[in-house]
Order: C-alpha cells, then structure tokens, then sequence
C-alpha cells in the first residue's frame, strides 16, 4: 500500500510501484588511465602480474536522472517524459 505521488491517491495493498523519471540532466563523463585492472584468462600469469596491469576508462556521456517518483499504474500509463530519446550512449 503506497500513496501515488502524482495523483495524491492510495492504491491498494499488493499492488506493485511503478517508478518514473521525472527529470534528467545530460552528464560527461571525462577519461580515466588505469583505472580497471586487466582481467585475463591467460590461467599461465600469475596474479601479482595480472594486477600490474591496467586498463584505461575511455569516459563518454549520459543522462543522471534529478527526479523520479512512486506512482500508480495508471498514471505511469499516461507519463511518457523519455519518448523519442535514448538513454544509452556509447563513450565519445
């Protein structure tokens, strides 16, 4: 049982909560040089040599989301903020 935050009413208990986004702002993320450890399935290294090397983060850009709200199906039905945009980015 949970009030919607949109239409103020109070759904019924066993009703799941459908969560929305609300707003969202466009992040950039810069590069980073050695940040994930190399991950090889050579089994000959060994693992203190495994851990000397690094990869490097390539950054890119995104969407953080500002605001979301816990709302009832219906009006999660009528909500549509993200139409017609992608949300997934590959890195720049």
């Amino acid at each position: 049982m949970f009030k919607c935050q949109v239409c103020g009413t109070t759904v019924a208990a066993k009703t799941p909560a459908i969560r929305i986004t609300l707003e969202l702002r466009e992040k950039i993320y810069p590069s980073r040089k050695h940040i994930h450890p190399n991950t090889s399935q050579d089994s000959q290294r060994s693992t203190l040599k495994a851990r000397k090397e690094w990869r490097d983060d390539p950054g890119g850009w995104g969407y953080e989301i500002v605001r979301e709200a816990l709302v009832c199906a219906e009006c999660a039905a009528k909500h549509h903020p993200l139409e017609g945009k992608s949300i997934y980015h590959k890195a720049v």
